[in-house]
């Protein structure tokens, strides 16, 4: 997504007084503009809720726009195993916690997914961890304040076999129905649909006693199976294949309503998701994402594993595959598809990470033919960026699309895991979007990127920071630097940088980024990239913070090529030996470079105690070269020779010189070998082997005598 950059606002510039007031007082009194896509600003913190509560996997919106979410995680050790934990919750319309909504929590329990029924009640399933060690398919149903439903399965829970529920959807007649998978033998799985009446009971007119399963082997992965309500009837089922059928990419099974597979759909009931270039077609399509459109054409969403880019596609209500869809709108943005959604308009949304790496989670628009929406959020993608310290890549887990095409969206924090099988207890979020005719936000202000790069040579470090998820009205930020949390060595303020506050600020309708100069400070010294931090703080006009704090790397000397340092300063080796020496490249390498091994002195003699590598009878000078982009060590191999003297430790003095490239050397330029003597009763009691070392040496002396014949 393009962002327009404005000019550079000044860090030692101050707003006092007057001026200041009269700058509060202008966003205080600025007007709204409308924009879909924009954060919904009567939503929580300026459009989002956050909580530590863990991942979330679900989200469903219900009459009143109360928003009831979802989740779990498992924490493991080595010692004790995995403990799973679930969760739900309730958000009211203002996006505030419903302190009277008592979800029940269950045991060993994660909740993958939940559905609402018409009354009001929520079905969710997902995975109940046994005694035994292994998992049941978990349905259970909660009435409307977050209780257990009695009327429904045992006590409100129904276990329906080994294996783990992913997706669950609530027929028109109310019957449940969910697809997972089932453990088939260590390490496949199988493709598994159970319904169930309303009361929880097996719905015995669906497959085989309330159950389907295929013959296809459904590949565990980390990647889920996801069910949707076809158009016509029966159900749509997105799964991946098996270990049988690694090279295959995810596919699309047709159920009917009586729990078979439906011939007519795709080749006997099932089809794979459709390529654009036939050449790579095989083992490239993960897929995380299912939607079914109200003419029963199908979108799969998920990421090309081979490319490492999104994929985005859509098959006829027959299975075939649609040729003339225009996904890559939509994917041309994307690093990966995790949830999609489709409006009551037929729009389609599709959220995803960002391609280049900036923070927040992407959504975009596509109007009924595919083509990108350019009237949504910042043509035609909007931005969910959360309060986090450093800039990240939340994932959207799941979306609901509410009236006038608005959006709710939740997930983690956390770019990690975007599967129902990988856990890392990350922080969950949710926010709302709005829709045509929803008004407009102020969004929120946010560092786009974790780190910035200043040199010395240049004399200072620029950020930027992005109002993204609205442009509504005037807005403010402050900014102040500091003393970085890591990831290297402290800068110093005042030595190394310049001190800086200052404040940034945004007209309405101003969506341009503004610049953070800060001052560097320049020396000769060798030393490694040191680093301090700019936060932002104290925003204004109703703007939330995003990503609120950068890294700054005053790069090092020789950057962007590298340094050159010895890795270690002393190395031994005994007569005869191959002493062996390692030259690092280190910080950046960017460009070809090289540097010189020279002996420098030491009281070893070149081309009798010591040589080239491969040539121990003499020495020459050892130039080292890395390629673009190699920051491989090098070894320098330096051969020692075997005398018959009684003498002492000798040593070897080396030395870089002369890097090319750009590069510089670095502190540890300089380096010593030790040839420690190997003949008996040397008066360096056996170099720097020591008194073991002495002791060796000797006796190797003494066998060699005496097989020698000299005593």
């Amino acid at each position: 997504m393009k962002r327009k950059k404005s000019k550079a606002t000044s860090p030692l510039i101050r707003l006092v007084g007057l001026e200041a007031a009269a700058a509060a007082a202008s966003i205080a009194g600025s007007p709204a503009m409308a924009a879909p896509g924009d954060l919904d600003p009567s939503f929580g913190d300026a459009g989002r809720f956050m909580s530590s509560r863990g991942s979330l996997w679900s989200i469903d919106v219900q009459a009143d726009d109360a928003v009831l979410f979802a989740g779990g995680d498992a924490i493991c050790d080595t010692y004790y195993g995995c403990e799973y934990f679930d969760f739900t919750g309730r958000l009211l319309r203002d996006g505030t916690p419903d302190a009277s909504f008592a979800a029940a929590a269950l045991e060993s329990t994660v909740v993958f997914d939940t559905a609402l029924q018409t009354d009001g009640k929520v079905v969710a399933a997902g995975r109940a961890r046994q005694p035994d060690g292994n998992d049941k398919l978990q349905v259970f149903r909660l009435r409307p304040d977050g209780s257990l439903d009695p009327d429904f399965g045992l006590g409100g829970v129904v276990l329906a076999g080994d294996g783990v529920g992913h997706s669950v959807a609530v027929d028109p007649d109310g019957r449940i129905v969910v697809a997972g998978t089932r453990r088939v033998q260590s390490g496949v799985q199988g493709l598994l649909l159970v319904r169930l009446q309303p009361n929880g009971a097996l719905d015995a007119s669906f497959g085989t006693g309330g159950t389907f399963v295929t013959p296809h082997s459904i590949g565990f992965g980390g990647y889920p199976a996801r069910i949707a309500r076809a158009a016509g009837g029966g159900y749509r089922v997105m799964a991946h294949p098996g270990p049988a059928q690694a090279n295959q990419s995810c596919s699309v099974f047709a159920v009917t309503d009586t729990g078979v597979l439906d011939a007519a759909f795709g080749i006997a009931g099932v089809a794979a998701a459709p390529f654009s270039d036939a050449a790579t077609a095989k083992g490239i399509v993960n897929c995380t994402s299912l939607a079914v459109q109200s003419d029963g054409r199908v979108l799969l969403g998920g990421r090309r594993a081979s490319v490492d880019e999104a994929y985005f596609s859509r098959l006829l209500a027959n299975g075939v595959p649609d040729t003339s869809f225009a996904g890559v709108a939509a994917t041309a943005q994307l690093r990966s598809v995790t949830a999609l959604a489709v409006g009551s308009s037929g729009a389609m949304f599709v959220a995803g990470t960002d391609r280049t790496g900036l923070s927040g989670a992407v959504v975009v628009r596509l109007l009924a033919d595919g083509t990108l929406d350019t009237l949504y959020g910042r043509n035609g993608a909007a931005r969910v960026d959360l309060e986090v310290a450093r800039a990240t890549g939340p994932a959207i887990t799941d979306m609901k699309v509410t009236r006038n095409d608005g959006l709710v969206v939740g997930g983690k924090v956390s770019t990690y895991g975007t599967s129902v099988f990988e856990f890392n207890h990350s922080p969950l979020f949710v926010a709302r979007l709005l829709g045509t005719g929803g008004g407009g936000g102020p969004g929120v202000l946010s560092m786009m990127e974790s780190r910035a790069l200043g040199s010395e040579q240049g004399g200072r470090a620029t950020l930027s920071v992005s109002r993204v998820g609205g442009g509504s009205g005037a807005i403010a930020v402050t900014y102040v630097t500091g003393d970085a949390r890591g990831p290297g060595p402290i800068a110093t303020a005042g030595q190394d940088y310049t001190a800086s506050t200052g404040r940034l600020t945004w007209a309405d309708g101003d969506v341009g980024d503004k610049e953070i100069v800060v001052p560097i400070a320049s020396d000769t010294n060798a030393e490694a990239p040191e680093f301090f931090e700019v936060v932002l703080q104290a925003p204004e006009g109703g703007a939330g913070l995003g990503a609120k704090g950068a890294d700054v790397e005053i790069a090092g000397e020789g950057y962007p090529v590298g340094q050159f340092n010895f890795e270690g300063t002393y190395t031994a080796a005994p007569e005869g030996a191959q002493a062996n020496v390692v030259v690092r490249r280190d910080f950046y390498s960017q460009g070809a470079a090289s540097v010189t091994v020279r002996v420098a002195g030491g009281t070893a003699t070149p081309g009798k105690d010591f040589g080239s590598p491969g040539d121990s009878a003499a020495w020459q000078d050892v130039v080292l070269t890395w390629s673009d982009g190699d920051a491989r060590p090098k070894l320098v191999s330096v051969l020692t020779n075997r005398d018959r003297r009684n003498e002492t430790a000798e040593t070897i003095a080396l030395e870089l010189i002369s890097p090319t490239g750009g590069a510089a050397l670095g502190t540890s330029r300089q380096a010593t070998i030790s040839i420690a003597d190997t003949t008996t009763g040397s008066a360096g009691g056996g170099g720097s082997f020591g008194w073991l070392g002495a002791m060796l040496l000797g006796l190797g002396g003494f066998l060699r005598r005496r097989l020698t014949g000299n005593r």
